[in-house]
């Protein structure tokens, strides 16, 4: 497959991780909300629901929040580490897969 993510030779520490919800699964979000206060940042993964009437150019729509995940201050600068390495990694796969969607100006096309 042309756009699969690179792998890397780095030897990295073994992680032995399990499950304990019945129902983890990946799903898709197609937007993220962020609330914070000054311990954490509450994110709340959102998928937007098939023919929302309130969907419009203001961002309104109707939607479920699939998960949230609260993360401290520290965590959230680790995470934009991981984020930040992850793309420049893949920049072409990356490039690839938002072309179109940025308009002239850098900004998230409607």
């Amino acid at each position: 497959m042309e756009n699969q993510a690179k792998t890397t030779t780095e030897t990295k520490p073994k992680k032995h991780l399990i499950a304990t919800e019945p129902d983890t699964k990946i799903i898709f979000a197609d937007t993220v909300e962020a609330n914070c206060d000054t311990e954490r940042i509450i994110l709340s993964f959102i998928q937007k629901m098939p023919f929302s009437l309130t969907d419009d150019d203001k961002g309104s729509f109707d939607g479920r929040v699939i998960s949230q995940v609260a993360i401290t201050w520290p965590h959230l600068v680790r995470i934009k580490n991981l984020f930040v390495k992850l793309i420049e990694s893949n920049r072409d796969s990356v490039l690839e897969a938002v072309k179109g969607s940025l308009g002239d100006d850098g900004n998230e096309s409607k």
